[in-house]
C-alpha cells in the first residue's frame, strides 16, 4: 500500500487523507482492534479522511484508489483485509439479480456461449461516504452539510422483495 499515492489522489479532488496505525490491543472505541476504520476527522486545517489500521494489519491490508473523478469530487477507495472475499455478483440481462463467482464459473463451464451474454461484475449492497447535494430520481434532492456514511436501503430485506437485489 502506497500512502503517498493515496494522499495525492485525495488531494486531486480537494480532500486530505491520513493513515494511522493503532494499537493491536485497543481501538479508539476501547474494543479489540481487529478491523480497519475510515473516519472523518478535523484539525486546524479543516476536515480530513483518516484510515485507522491495527498494527497487525499494517503490511497485509490491501488499500488502493479504484476510481477518482476530481471535478466531481468523487473517489472510490478499495480496502480489503487478508482472507476477505468480496460479495461480488456477475450480472447480465439473463441474471439481473446477479450470480456469485463460483456459479458464474460453473455456468461458463457448462455453457461456453454464456461468456457472450454481456456480463458486468457488480458489488452487492455497497456503502459510501457522501456530503453535499445528493440527487436521485427516487427522492427529492437532499443536502448533507457534513460527511455521512450512505448505506443501501433495507427494503430488500422484506419478504415481498426476497427476489430483488440492489447492485452497484
Amino acid at each position: 500500500m502506497n500512502a503517498n499515492q493515496i494522499e495525492s489522489k485525495f488531494a486531486e479532488m480537494g480532500a486530505r487523507f491520513r493513515m494511522r496505525a493503532v494499537s493491536d490491543r485497543l481501538n479508539t472505541w476501547g474494543s479489540a482492534a481487529a478491523d480497519y476504520a475510515v473516519d472523518i476527522q478535523r484539525d486546524r486545517k479543516g476536515e480530513f479522511f483518516e484510515l485507522r489500521i491495527p498494527a497487525h494489519l499494517r503490511d497485509e491490508l490491501e488499500v488502493s484508489v479504484m476510481q477518482s473523478e476530481p471535478k466531481q469530487r468523487h473517489l472510490l477507495l478499495f480496502v480489503r483485509k487478508p482472507g476477505d472475499t468480496p460479495q461480488l455478483d456477475h450480472v447480465c440481462s439473463r441474471h439481473p439479480n446477479g450470480i456469485l463467482p463460483k456459479d458464474y464459473r460453473e455456468l461458463l463451464r457448462a455453457n461456453p456461449k454464456a461468456a457472450h451474454w454481456g456480463w458486468r461484475v457488480m458489488r452487492r449492497n455497497p456503502g459510501v461516504y457522501a456530503r453535499g447535494s445528493v440527487r436521485h430520481s427516487d427522492h427529492a434532492t437532499i443536502d448533507l452539510p457534513f460527511w455521512h456514511r450512505v448505506l443501501m436501503n433495507t427494503e430488500a430485506q422484506s419478504r415481498t422483495m426476497a427476489n430483488v437485489a440492489f447492485l452497484d
